[in-house]
């Protein structure tokens, strides 16, 4: 995960420029996946966005048919469906870290 993927993402710090949200989101990823532990969270993310993927590319094609058409329809929208999954999880994640992080800098 990349934490420039998230800037402007978050309302707490939409504020800052671009260089500041990135600073912050480094330590708010930091904190996510090294002190929380929430590494192991984003990997089961990342499987279960997968198997997303697989059933929106796998299962239309059985009940619609096998035409290239419909295979690359649906395969194109499981890997967007994917991606989309992917993301707003583990920004759930990460804005744990940050949640922890800018009341740490506040206090």
């Amino acid at each position: 995960m990349r934490s420039s993927d998230y800037i402007n993402y978050f309302t707490e710090i939409k504020m800052l420029n671009n260089p500041e949200q990135v600073a912050l989101l480094e330590k708010a990823r930091y904190e996510a996946f090294t002190n929380q532990k929430l590494s192991g969270k984003s990997a089961l993310y990342f499987i279960i966005s997968l198997l997303v993927a697989m059933l929106i590319a796998i299962i239309p094609p059985y009940l619609i048919g096998f035409s290239l058409i419909v295979n690359a329809i649906f395969l194109g929208l499981g890997i967007l469906v994917s991606q989309f999954l992917s993301k707003w999880l583990n920004g759930r994640l990460l804005y744990q870290g940050l949640k922890h992080v800018i009341s740490s800098n506040g206090s």
